[in-house]
């Protein structure tokens, strides 16, 4: 989680072992979770009649791996911020209540005021689920899609997550 380096003070004893380390592991970890909950639920669904495959496969597929990589990405920078001081995890978690609304999970873009819309089209998070919407059903196009802007998005969030990694090392081994 956001306390990384502290929680992984016995493994960060051991001298060939980096917060990149534990940071990859971890993070590799959590795409496997991912793709057997996806799985588990979707047969599941498939067997109850509730749910088909998606439409394609490979284009949800790419969604997931370039969320994926924008969540390591501020995760990275979380994990750093978060060992420099308490504000950015309570900050972080009030953001994420807010980003929710602003995401397109309850309401679809389509159904928001065009002065709204314009703002949460900003949010990258809006132009993953419309990626996801369009690559699980046949008929759906989405006019709002810019995956060019999720995956800068995403490559700027690694970026940073490394950059602030890589500067506080020192610092967050000594946390330990």
């Amino acid at each position: 989680g956001m306390h990384m380096a502290r929680d992984s003070r016995v493994l960060l004893s051991v001298p060939v072992v980096t917060l990149g380390d534990i940071a990859a592991a971890r993070l590799l970890l959590r795409a496997a979770t991912d793709v057997v909950v996806f799985l588990v639920t979707l047969t599941a669904f498939m067997a109850m009649g509730f749910a088909q495959l998606p439409h394609d496969p490979l284009s949800l597929v790419a969604a997931y791996v370039v969320l994926f990589l924008l969540a390591s990405g501020i995760a990275l920078a979380n994990m750093v911020l978060s060992e420099l001081s308490e504000l950015p995890e309570r900050v972080w978690t009030v953001s994420l209540r807010g980003l929710y609304f602003v995401s397109g999970i309850f309401y679809h873009p389509n159904m928001m005021p065009a002065g709204i819309r314009e703002w949460v089209l900003w949010n990258p998070l809006i132009h993953a689920l419309e990626w996801v919407r369009q690559a699980y059903y046949p008929l759906y196009v989405s006019p709002y899609l810019d995956t060019g802007y999720l995956l800068r998005w995403a490559l700027a969030s690694l970026l940073l997550g490394g950059l602030l990694v890589a500067a506080f090392h020192r610092r967050l081994r000594g946390a330990t």
